[in-house]
This record gives C-alpha cells, structure tokens and sequence, in this order.
C-alpha cells in the first residue's frame, strides 16, 4: 500500500476525505477553482481540518500494525484496537472521542460503499458495532460511552509496564516521591526534580519559574505560602535551594568531572547557563521538562527498577488529586466516588472516565 508521512495509504484516505467534504464539479468528481486546489464545502471547512488531523495521528497505529483501519478483524487484531483506545482514544475529551468513532465510521462505510469490504464484514468491522450503539435512538449515548470505557479499562489493564512507560502512574504518592528521590536528587537533576515536586503540588509553570528561594520558607516548610506535607518533595525543593553546584562527565573520552555553576541568583530554578542567574528560566524550560526527564532516566543502569519509567507533566500535575480520590474509593467504594463526580464535587480538571483509565494504569514496579 502507497503510504507517505501524513498518511498510512495517503491516495485512498485523500480520496475519502475529497468525497465527502469537497465540491462536485459537473462529472461528480472534486472540483477545483482557478488555482488548482480543491474546493472544500464551506460547511465542511473546519471538519476538513479534523479529519486530516485524524488519519495523520492514525497512520502511526496503521504503520505499527502494517494494515489500513478498515482491514482490521475483531479476532485477529485485538492488539491493534487495544492499542488505538489505551494509547490515543482514551486520552481524548467525551465529545472529541465520539467524533473520531464518527469519522471511523463514515470511512468504513465508505470503503464498504468502494467495494473495499463486503456487506459482511462491514457488519462485523469492531468499530461498526462500537459506533453504531452510540447512535442508536432509543439509546442514550451513556450506553455507548460506558461500553467505550469498558473497552478502554479493558485495554489498559492488559497492558504490560514496559507499555505503559512513557508516561506511567504511580499507585500511590509515597511511590511517586520515591521514583522522584531515587531518579532526580542528584544535583545535575535536582532542579528536574523540584519542577515535578511543585507541580504535584499545583504550581503552575509560570509560576515556578518566577518561584525565588526565599520563598521556600523552612521555618513554616512553605513554598509560597503553601504548605508541603511529603518529607521527601519537601527535602528535594530545600536541596534545589541550596544548590548551586554540580559535577558533570567531560565529554566522551575525556576523564574526570567538570563543575557546573547553577549560580547564587534569586530564584529557586537556575540551570548552568550564566544569563539565568538574575532572570527567571525561560518558559521553555518547562516545555522541555518531558525531554531532560526521559535523557536522565535513560541514563539509568540497566539493574534500575525506574530504568525508562517517565511521567509526563499533564499526569503529575493531577496525580495529587487522583491519589485523593482513590483513598476514598477504598473507603467508601466505587460508586460513592462516581456519584461526587456526577455532582461536581472534586475540585479537579479530572473527569470520573480519566480517573478509571489513571487507576487501571496505576501498579508497582
């Protein structure tokens, strides 16, 4: 199949989309205007944009899997569809999910409608079934959601730690402060770790980076004010105070140690560059967080229980909450915590859906 970097087999997507969300000229094909380019319905301009962004972010799941979404089987590939929800579905908000189940859809029945599927494995495509109890009338579309979850928790739990990895979570807030310390105490990485430290604790990227080091108050063991209850983030942020050295390997093949200087400035956050002693770091710096994470945990030892064990910013930053939670899910049960979800009584940007998916990748090392 003819595949490219925007799409897993570009020419028959780009002729669905073309299908569906371009003019016809007076043969029934697209029509294009006096440039050259393709005239897209004014109704369908912004749809046209989403669709793209959907076969773009599809084509990684179709080139891992070697085979066109329309292709896959209920029996044969299980791991494909397992993948698709636990790795991008599930990450999607309610209303986005339910419009790219949509656009899957739509294309496989126009692929069925292509001559590309019979009748009868159109009917037994896995997102035909999935899809279509979502639109049914007589239902609602809960019924179809809490199927989608269902399938989605299922996915999940299947899931081996090395696939979960990338951004994993921690059962427990003693374990995540553990990996913390274990990974990014060492003072070439303390300032990585103190970033998490505070965002675990609500802080906000902007304003840790205007944090200073007078603010962390050790006295009231206060960053701002706020009181840091976890001995270990509270011993990492005091050690990002205090330093304003670090050893770094020379280069390859060169031995001994070269010392960095981290500086005397004002702020708690500093790195080794001159110009950030007085100024806050960059906002950038925190954009890059993810990237000097995963290059320290990389350098792990092979032997090492957190070697490519990574959490990304968007999950620390509602762990704190999630681990709130779920202590009152073992107290109370389930059903107590959907209940204060439906009534809007946590305080949190998680939703009950995010909450399952984050308590089914949540497990021991």
């Amino acid at each position: 199949m003819r595949q490219s970097a925007e799409y897993y087999n570009e020419e028959l997507k780009t002729r669905f989309i073309l299908d569906k969300m371009c003019e016809k000229d007076s043969n029934g094909g697209p029509a294009k205007d006096s440039a050259g380019e393709y005239i897209i319905l004014a109704k369908s301009k912004n749809r046209y944009n989403k669709v793209r962004s959907i076969f773009h972010k599809l084509a990684a799941f179709e080139q891992k899997y070697e085979k066109d979404f329309y292709e896959i089987e209920s029996d044969k590939d299980e791991e494909f569809i397992n993948d698709l929800f636990s790795r991008w579905i599930s990450e999607l908000n309610e209303n986005y999910s339910i419009f790219v189940l949509a656009i899957f859809k739509q294309y496989i029945m126009w692929c069925r409608d292509e001559g590309l599927l019979s009748t009868q494995r159109y009917y037994q495509h896995p997102f035909f079934d999935m899809e279509m109890s979502g639109w049914k009338k007589k239902n609602t579309s809960s019924t179809f959601r809490s199927e989608r979850v269902k399938n989605q928790l299922e996915a999940v739990a299947n899931k081996s730690t090395d696939e979960l990895a990338e951004n994993y979570v921690f059962p427990s807030e003693d374990d995540f402060f553990t990996y913390v310390v274990s990974v990014f105490s060492e003072e070439g990485a303390i300032m990585t770790g103190a970033i998490m430290c505070l965002l675990y604790y609500g802080f906000q990227s902007e304003e840790i980076r205007v944090i200073k080091r007078k603010d962390v108050d050790v006295d009231t063991r206060t960053v701002c004010g706020k009181y840091i209850d976890h001995d270990i983030a509270w011993s990492i942020i005091c050690k990002a105070k205090n330093t304003t050295t670090y050893l770094k390997n020379h280069a390859r093949g060169q031995l001994g140690k070269l010392e960095m200087n981290l500086g005397d400035g004002p702020y708690l956050i500093r790195t080794s560059r001159e110009s950030s002693n007085d100024n806050p770091v960059p906002i950038g710096y925190f954009k890059d967080l993810y990237r000097r994470e995963k290059k320290i945990v990389e350098g792990l030892p092979s032997t090492s229980n957190y070697k490519n064990i990574l959490v990304k910013t968007s999950t620390i930053k509602n762990l704190r909450e999630f681990y709130e939670i779920m202590s009152e899910e073992h107290e109370y049960g389930i059903e107590y915590v959907a209940e204060k979800f439906r009534q809007n009584q946590y305080d949190t940007p998680l939703t009950f859906r995010k909450y399952q998916i984050m308590r089914e990748k949540a497990r021991k090392l």
